[in-house]
């Protein structure tokens, strides 16, 4: 794929970011301190975006209600909406098709708990 087709390919694919907010120099706090902003509409965009991407996956309508309830819950800092996601994905079983890797990242998911 030439650079020029990779450029384009990265334009139409959106961004997952989540805001937070700045106050008192953000990049010198601590992860576990930084707040989710809330007061931007990025939680529409972003439920878009992934059912946009995802909806013919298999097993997404089972997944979606339970990932965007994830989102909804409107966590208050950004370590514990990463971890909310990261235990809701690790604690789903791995597909029949997955190699090894699949059962290493699962079993590490238990030090997150």
């Amino acid at each position: 794929m030439s650079p020029f087709s990779l450029a384009v390919l990265a334009l139409m694919i959106p961004l997952l970011d989540v805001p937070v907010v700045h106050e008192g120099g953000t990049c010198s706090l601590p992860i576990r301190e930084i707040r989710v902003d809330y007061s931007r509409p990025w939680l529409t965009r972003m439920e878009r975006a992934i059912v946009s991407a995802y909806e013919s996956s298999a097993y997404f309508d089972y997944y979606k209600d339970e990932l965007f309830a994830i989102l909804d819950s409107r966590t208050d800092t950004l370590l514990d909406l990463n971890t909310s996601i990261l235990r809701f994905f690790l604690a789903k079983p791995p597909h029949k098709s997955c190699s090894g890797f699949c059962r290493t990242v699962s079993d590490s998911s238990q030090t997150l708990r």
